[in-house]
């Protein structure tokens, strides 16, 4: 059996998210490949030492990162190799692409930190595509939710010397500004988690308390960047794994000769929350507790009537002082909470509506199809047409 030649044009694996592309690939080759034989980097600096160095002229198939490699978009495009692009949205080449939904990443931020009393939202990232559009998905998930659009701070690309001064400079002055300026809790959606660390360390050194004054989201869920902030930041998980086994199958495809899609756009996995944007960051105890008890049961059907079992308060003093805290009734907070895990699930699983319904904790589909179209202007249908699995 004659093996097929994939290349893997990658540049550095530094990343995360490049090393899981990577895993996700040979998932698939294991799985449903077993004739592919890959060829590294061309321009590895080690394999370009030796004598007869890997060539792409040897490929049968790609895999493109490179952000501007016009020369090898050139020969692949001349000799006709099948190739899909994974650089994300920031640069079009000439190929299929397997990409986020960066749009999606933005409305998952948005209902994240839909959580009173988060008055103002701020944007913080760079100038150019993949960002813009994580902002504009992320101003559409506010606007459903009736907020107010957020605030932005999009850093230029020619930041030029001294950039890391420059850019903790304009992010100290926007921050504070937005800060004398808003009397309540902020929400900031940063575009990755370096920009979200980056936050952290500007709110704390402007004496902000996080999460309680400043909640702060990442993008990426980058485990060393998250864990090691000064505050343990939360993310939104890109799903590289998945991107990578969806390149994978995409370019099997092509190199039989099929017909594919010119793009395949990934959603963000649920949050993974850490102390930047905890939920439970209040400081009222027993309020604390009761959203502990909501965040954990809410799914199950839970009742107001239920909470107050385990605390020692009558309902109506509880429901002011809960509200007070947070900005909704538990009751609403509940079907905060039931509300997001059923758009999670419509978006990532294959169950019925009405196993949905079951899951969350809704009484029917019906009742769950009013609850999404009461809330968000949307069908079920909408997240299911948006699903990347």
């Amino acid at each position: 059996m004659k093996r097929k030649q994939i290349l893997l044009a990658l540049g550095k694996c530094e990343h995360e998210h490049t090393r899981e592309c990577l895993a996700g690939i040979s998932d698939y080759a294991l799985r449903y490949a077993s004739d592919w034989e890959f060829l590294t980097d061309p321009f590895d600096v080690f394999l370009s030492l030796e004598p007869g160095r890997i060539s792409p002229e040897k490929a049968d198939a790609a895999f493109i990162w490179a952000f501007n490699n016009t020369q090898l978009t050139r020969l692949l495009r001349q000799r006709g190799i099948p190739a899909i692009n994974l650089t994300l949205p920031d640069v079009a080449l000439p190929f299929p692409s397997v990409t986020l939904d960066c749009e999606e990443f933005g409305r998952a931020a948005a209902r994240h930190l839909d959580q009173p009393p988060i008055t103002r939202h701020l944007y913080v990232g760079p100038d150019f595509g993949r960002s813009r559009l994580q902002l504009k998905g992320f101003r559409a998930g506010l606007l459903e939710a009736g907020r107010p659009e957020p605030e932005t701070l999009l850093e230029p690309m020619d930041i030029g010397e001294n950039s890391a001064l420059k850019r903790f400079k304009h992010l100290r002055d926007a921050l504070r500004d937005l800060i004398q300026a808003t009397g309540g809790r902020i929400g900031v959606y940063a575009f990755s988690d370096s920009f979200g660390q980056a936050v952290i360390k500007v709110a704390l050194d402007l004496g902000q308390a996080i999460p309680n004054r400043i909640a702060v989201l990442g993008t990426g869920n980058e485990s060393l960047v998250c864990n090691l902030s000064r505050v343990p930041l939360s993310s939104l998980p890109i799903s590289s794994r998945k991107i990578g086994f969806e390149a994978a199958r995409m370019l099997h495809a092509m190199m039989r000769g099929e017909k594919v899609a010119p793009s395949l756009l990934v959603g963000p996995e649920p949050v993974v929350e850490r102390l930047s944007s905890s939920h439970l960051a209040v400081e009222d105890p027993l309020v604390s507790k009761a959203l502990a008890i909501i965040q954990d049961q809410a799914t199950r059907g839970l009742r107001v009537k239920e909470i107050l079992q385990f605390l020692p308060i009558r309902r109506r003093a509880f429901e002011l002082r809960f509200r007070a805290a947070i900005g909704r009734s538990p009751h609403e907070e509940i079907d905060r909470i039931r509300m997001e895990k059923a758009i999670l699930m419509l978006r990532h699983d294959k169950e019925t509506n009405a196993r949905i319904a079951i899951a969350c904790g809704f009484s029917s589909p019906e009742n769950l199809e009013q609850a999404i179209r009461e809330k968000t202007g949307h069908t079920p249908k909408y997240y299911r047409k948006r699903q990347t699995s």
